[in-house]
């Protein structure tokens, strides 16, 4: 066998190899800054949101297939797992249970409950996938990729058919468009 051949092609398989590494590292370095935490012409520390009106708008400005209605705050702090150490207020729009649709809209104690609070959606959505999944599976389209945005010391949830939608509904609400 000719080793020059073998010499020169086994280098090219290795600057391929390396050639998508690096473009793959770059690729998702850029992708990285894109997170639906909301981003406004001022700081979204500073951030000031009518918690029980913006859930009433998303909730008239989205199409839903349920009726989705007011939840008592005992009945979210429930479903939350949240008290007022982790969350000062909050608004829920839930559907009958039929669907899992479902608007939450909550407003974090302080700066280091915002984790608690995040981390209480994320189990709420794993909640509603384990209740969905055996009794009506059609609805985990809904919660495979739930809009899930973090503001400030605010966390949105919108369950929905139509995730572009309410990511526009809050982007519109957030920078005051």
């Amino acid at each position: 066998m000719n080793h020059r051949f073998l010499h020169t092609h086994t280098k090219r398989p290795t600057a391929v190899l390396l050639t998508v590494f690096l473009l793959s590292v770059l690729v998702l370095s850029a992708c990285g800054g894109s997170s639906d935490e909301a981003s406004s012409g001022s700081s979204v520390d500073d951030l000031t949101l009518d918690v029980q009106q913006l859930a009433s708008d998303l909730r008239s400005e989205l199409v839903f297939q349920d009726d989705l209605e007011a939840v008592e705050p005992a009945v979210f702090s429930m479903l939350y797992g949240l008290d007022e150490t982790a969350a000062d207020e909050a608004a829920l729009f839930a559907g009958t249970g039929a669907t899992a649709e479902e608007i939450a809209v909550i407003h974090a104690a302080s700066a280091d409950q915002m984790d608690a609070v995040v981390d209480a959606v994320q189990q709420r959505i794993q909640s509603q996938r384990d209740g969905f999944e055996n009794y009506v599976p059609e609805e985990l389209t809904k919660l495979e990729q739930p809009v899930v945005v973090q503001a400030g010391q605010y966390a949105i949830l919108v369950i929905s058919d139509d995730n572009d939608a309410a990511k526009n509904a809050i982007d519109a609400h957030l920078t005051g468009e």
